[in-house]
């Protein structure tokens, strides 16, 4: 396929080279006005020609076409807004009959808009109706997200968030460089004349997240009262794949798979529990020291080793790949001591355990937004990190925890 490219490549450079002109030019406009046709749209169709009167009617409710004007024998680029577009968000795209000539800003206002194909200057006719929302409802409602929410100078279609946050997520792409792309589309010769706004746009995409992982939790439609309380209260994604008690695993129906599974249904209730429990707070010293003795006492029996495993998970609320481990290999090792397995022993335990687990990201601590005081968390202990109050009460107890074992220890 290649190389058949390369066997055409003049007949594709001709191609390209007749894009940057027009067989029309010259021509009347096809409104039969005696006018010539100078203006095309790059997003509409580059080859047909309008006058800029039918242009700007076309254009009534697409204010983020770019268009060209025929100059010189070349096209230039020249925006709607050069020809006197104005866009009506409301009245279905006509002027507000509120509007009266002595008004403040009888022409609108001028917002900077940036779209998929980069920044717009875009003169904003808002309804003025006395029942009318604020200027910001109104641009959310023209699915154009504003920069601000008091007199918005800026604003994001949509369209872009949706395109850069699906673009973030698959390519590792930042805010910095989509923000010089579109100012790349926007001119393509002094991109750096742009006024990009990236702090502003930075704080946006930032905003935008927080609201998809709140819609996608279903927090606003209420779903999260139907979930399980340990979850109620709670943004993050679950895995569909794992167990989650109360939600596609109920233990007090695990019995009607085998006997196995039946038998072992109590008992996995328990741990279920104690494994939900440990999600909704730091357990108490007196349930860590009482751990503690259990582990220095007399070897346990294996359903015992499985509740004392789930209990340790509470210690730091998500249970160490080795303590997974070593829960598993116990179970492995007391089936596999037997050669025939007593009646009530569950062979399958590993289809009903729920693994949690954390990856060690030394890097974690550049999160930490030391160089700004008045950054803040948007949802704090409502994902995937505890509330940090919370957090260090939970560390407390624990270091007051270790000190009392440690000081029991030396008693012995």
């Amino acid at each position: 396929m290649l190389r058949q490219f390369h066997e055409n490549t003049e007949h594709f450079l001709d191609e390209l080279l007749r894009m940057e002109a027009s067989a029309e030019h010259g021509k009347l406009c096809s409104c039969s006005r005696d006018v010539v046709a100078t203006v095309r749209c790059l997003e509409c169709h580059p080859d047909r020609l309008q006058c800029a009167e039918c242009a700007l009617k076309s254009h009534a409710s697409l204010p983020l076409h770019r268009t060209e004007h025929w100059q010189d024998n070349q096209f230039v680029v020249a925006p709607l807004i050069d020809f006197g577009l104005m866009y009506h968000l409301s009245h279905d795209g006509a002027r507000c009959p509120s509007w009266k000539d002595g008004d403040k800003n009888p022409d609108g206002h001028v917002i900077q808009v940036a779209h998929v194909n980069g920044f717009h200057a875009v003169r904003i006719g808002f309804c003025r109706c006395p029942s009318a929302p604020s200027h910001a409802t109104q641009l959310l409602r023209a699915r154009m997200f504003p920069g601000t929410l008091s007199k918005p100078r800026t604003a994001y279609t949509i369209s872009l968030l949706v395109t850069f946050h699906t673009l973030t997520r698959e390519s590792n792409l930042n805010t910095y460089d989509y923000a010089k792309a579109l100012a790349r589309f926007t001119d393509q010769y002094l991109p750096y004349d742009i006024k990009t706004r990236y702090d502003n746009f930075r704080i946006v995409v930032r905003f935008w997240r927080d609201l998809q992982m709140k819609l996608r939790s279903g927090q606003p439609l209420g779903l999260l009262a139907e979930l399980p309380p340990v979850h109620q209260d709670s943004i993050a994604l679950l895995c569909p794949a794992c167990p989650q008690p109360g939600i596609n695993y109920y233990p007090e129906k695990a019995g009607s798979g085998e006997a196995g599974e039946r038998s072992h249904s109590g008992s996995e209730q328990g741990s279920s529990e104690d494994a939900a429990s440990t999600l909704d707070g730091a357990p108490s010293s007196d349930e860590l020291v009482s751990e503690a003795g259990s582990d220095e006492g007399a070897e346990a029996s294996p359903a015992e080793e499985t509740s004392g495993a789930d209990a340790a998970a509470g210690v730091d609320e998500t249970p160490r790949s080795d303590e997974l481990v070593s829960e598993a290999g116990s179970d492995g090792e007391a089936e596999a001591s037997s050669a025939e397995p007593a009646s009530g022993t569950n062979t399958k335990i590993h289809r009903i355990t729920l693994y949690l687990s954390m990856d060690a990201n030394f890097r974690a601590q550049q999160k930490d937004k030391t160089n700004d005081p008045a950054d803040f968390h948007l949802h704090p202990g409502a994902a995937y990190f505890r509330e940090d109050s919370a957090f260090r009460e939970y560390l407390a107890a624990v270091a007051a925890c270790d000190r009392r074992r440690h000081a029991a220890d030396s008693r012995l």
